[in-house]
């Protein structure tokens, strides 16, 4: 019996499937976070708080400092040094609705691999 190993194959579907899981995981986080304060294209980012494990969203130059995160979600500082590979994860309110007498927003966000040159 001969085995096959294309190890393309397998590097993509770890890609792949680091991506959805990340992914999972911060609509899940966003689902938890209070947006209420941000007007309607707004851009945000996650933040996690290394001490208590407890999720912020913030925008601007606060932000724009967890954008950066590793294969676990975590913050990475030092994209430059870092070994691994790093991801970023942005969110943006779409659309804000009040047609319902509740104010809701629609929240776009995603989770990209971040390409070393």
């Amino acid at each position: 019996m001969i085995l096959f190993q294309n190890r393309t194959i397998e590097e993509d579907y770890g890609k792949t499937n680091t991506i959805t899981l990340l992914q999972s995981n911060a609509e899940t986080i966003v689902r938890k976070v209070d947006t209420s304060r941000f007007a309607e294209k707004d851009v945000f980012y996650l933040c996690k708080d290394d001490s208590t494990g407890i999720f912020t969203a913030f925008t601007g130059a606060l932000g724009e400092s967890c954008k950066y995160i590793d294969k676990n979600g975590d913050k990475v500082t030092n994209t430059g040094s870092f070994a691994d590979t790093i991801y970023t994860r942005i969110f943006s309110i779409e659309k804000e609705d009040n047609s319902s007498g509740k104010p809701r927003q629609v929240i776009k966000g995603g989770i990209k691999e971040l390409i070393r040159k």
